[in-house]
């Protein structure tokens, strides 16, 4: 979010504070933090995307920005739940129930990086590795936004007299080796690029070698690339577009960064908004520019006001995005953050547990966003694990249900024959009255054939005449024969999948036939059901886990909360008293320019007098000398 008039000092939750050598830094409240960290694991992995040729096109990653990190930019390296804070798990949970899969999270390059080019901050990374795991584990992915408008410590990157480009490369190489093995933490590679003599020639350079440094490590995240001019799309075809289009990738996994706000100069500092129309006008230059060149955008920042004009524009920019999704990658709304004030004009975080009217509007427009489903406990994609008994309903174990699960009451009812995807066919099929229990024979002349197996060890066969022995095949006179087992899992309402009916001239008989869909149920022994049993108790411990650390940092936060109130409200009497002493030295500066004015003007008047005398007393020596 940019501000290109000057701050109001009065303003203590104005988002930004004026530009000091051409730098907008963001306004800062005091905030607090979970106290409990977690580090990261290498084994901790999600679904990804693609490592390269990457199609980042589909509006895959839609949700927030929440604000925090950035927080207070001059106390380096600063006091996490006193100057700064980052999203807790509360605010994470609320926006994942609303259907959102990507948290925006601002933090400051200074406290990340505490010398020019030197090592990581390992006490920030370890508040960072903690947003991550949150994320991570409840499906969302994660953008990493440097927050510092194309500085370091307000030191314009890049330009002469400012630092050189491998400081920046620096913090990405490092960034990109610690998380080399997240593919759903994403690196948007700073917020809105701005001030000094910064163009868009010296930023692309900049950007260029910060690209090169985080695919030189390895890693194949997706990289977010903002432009000049506040990345506003509006006018990128005019500022941007002809340097900024020479942008390389190797793995071609990255998307243009712009942000767009509503108002008159699209700075989001004032409340009025363009009509839905000129709202999406806003975008479909930019639009048509990615698409002839085959680019992908991710729209970072926007807000709107909570009106009902204002959300009208809101609902047709985010539908004119989901009709152009083979350009736009997905958006970040601004914002959210526990220790935004009340009354901001932007904010969507929920009050007193209701949804704000700006999350309605993006609710309502939520596509498909189940790019980063969350890691769950467990094993396996649904194949029959553990012992391979299946019995009672047919359950498997492992974190992964068994698509084709052994369901149903067990037995072939109807007409006898072997229904479901996976059916057993051939010459013959089980008739009869339809169980194959006690006496009741499998008829037909045909053998058991085809290639599907009981899979599993086999250690709950029916045991009698006409038990699954083995690998699960049915022995005795009628037994299946061939390669013939039942391959896969038993599906349907409990019909013997596989390829091959249960044929042969001699029944199953004895207390362990064939019941159901040729469920391996002798005497209930079910090993699967056991496993199910010890990964739900497990699942039971960790998600108690889960909950006693939320409960925990919950409660921590609400012991600092009285505390950043009271810090919030010296906070904005020191911006109070700042803003009357600016106001006094105002005046005082007026006042003494006035006098100056006054004194220069007096002068003039009596050079002028002097002037005119010393003209009259030439003028009478003149006419004497004659």
């Amino acid at each position: 979010m940019n501000n290109k008039t000057a701050w109001a000092p009065l303003s203590a939750w104005n988002k930004h504070v004026s530009l000091s050598n051409n730098l907008l830094r963001k306004v800062t409240t005091c905030a607090t933090a979970c106290s409990y960290t977690v580090a990261l694991t290498a084994g901790f992995y999600l679904s990804a995307l693609a490592a390269s040729a990457a199609d980042n096109s589909g509006m895959k990653l839609q949700g927030v920005n929440i604000s925090g990190g950035e927080f207070t930019p001059s106390a380096v390296p600063g006091v996490i739940g006193t100057n700064y804070i980052y999203p807790s798990t509360s605010d994470l949970d609320y926006f994942k129930s609303k259907g959102m899969n990507c948290i925006r999270v601002p933090f400051c390059w200074e406290r990340m990086q505490t010398t020019p080019g030197g090592a990581l901050s390992q006490n920030e990374l370890r508040l960072l590795d903690q947003v991550v795991v949150n994320c991570t584990t409840r499906g969302l992915s994660v953008i990493l936004d440097p927050h510092n408008y194309g500085a370091y410590q307000n030191k314009t990157v890049g330009v002469p007299g400012g630092h050189a480009n491998s400081v920046f490369a620096s913090l990405w190489s490092q960034l990109a080796a610690h998380y080399i093995n997240y593919p759903s933490v994403v690196f948007g590679l700073m917020n809105e690029p701005i001030g000094g003599s910064m163009t868009s020639t010296t930023w692309l350079a900049t950007a260029q070698a910060a690209i090169n440094a985080i695919r030189a490590t390895g890693a194949k995240n997706l990289i977010l690339v903002p432009s000049t001019y506040w990345e506003h799309p509006v006018n990128f075809v005019q500022l941007n577009a002809p340097v900024m289009v020479n942008v390389q990738d190797p793995l071609n996994n990255w998307a243009y960064d712009v942000h767009q706000y509503l108002d008159y100069d699209g700075s989001g500092q004032h409340t009025d908004t363009l009509s839905p129309a000129d709202a999406v006008a806003t975008l479909s230059g930019f639009t048509a520019w990615c698409r002839s060149h085959g680019k992908t955008a991710f729209l970072s920042e926007f807000g709107v006001p909570a009106n009902s004009s204002a959300l009208a524009s809101l609902n047709a920019m985010v539908q004119y995005m989901h009709s152009n999704k083979d350009v736009w990658s997905g958006y970040t709304y601004w914002t959210a953050g526990a220790w935004y004030p009340d009354n901001y004009i932007f904010l969507i975080q929920p009050k007193n547990g209701q949804d704000r009217p700006q999350m309605q509007v993006l609710v309502n427009n939520l596509g498909s966003t189940n790019q980063f489903p969350a890691t769950t406990a467990g094993s396996g994609s649904g194949s029959n694990s553990g012992s391979g008994s299946n019995s009672g309903s047919g359950s498997n174990s492992g974190s992964g249900s068994n698509s084709g699960s052994n369901s149903g009451s067990g037995s072939n009812s109807g007409s006898g024959s072997n229904s479901g995807s996976g059916s057993n066919s051939g010459s013959g099929s089980n008739s009869g009255s339809g169980s194959n229990s006690g006496s009741g024979s499998n008829s037909g002349s045909g053998s058991n054939s085809g290639s599907g197996s009981n899979s599993g060890s086999g250690s709950g066969s029916n045991s009698g005449s006409g038990s699954n022995s083995g690998s699960g095949s049915n022995s005795g006179s009628g037994s299946n024969s061939g390669s013939g087992s039942n391959s896969g899992s038993n599906s349907g309402s409990g019909s013997n999948s596989g390829s091959g009916s249960n044929s042969g001239s001699g029944s199953n008989s004895g207390s362990g036939s064939n019941s159901g869909s040729n469920n391996n149920n002798n005497n209930n022994n079910n090993n699967n059901s056991n496993n199910s049993s010890q990964q739900t108790v497990e699942q039971q411990r960790a998600a108690i886990e889960l909950e006693r650390q939320r409960i925990q940092a919950e409660a921590q936060a609400a012991q600092q909360a009285a505390q950043a109130a009271q810090q919030a409200r010296d906070l904005a009497n020191q911006q109070k008293a700042e803003a009357q002493r600016q106001q006094a030295e105002l005046q005082r500066q007026q006042v003494e320019q006035q006098r100056q004015q006054e004194a220069q003007a007096r002068q003039a008047q009596i050079d002028a007098q002097r002037a005119a005398i010393q003209l009259e007393r030439q003028r009478i020596e003149a006419s004497r000398n004659k």
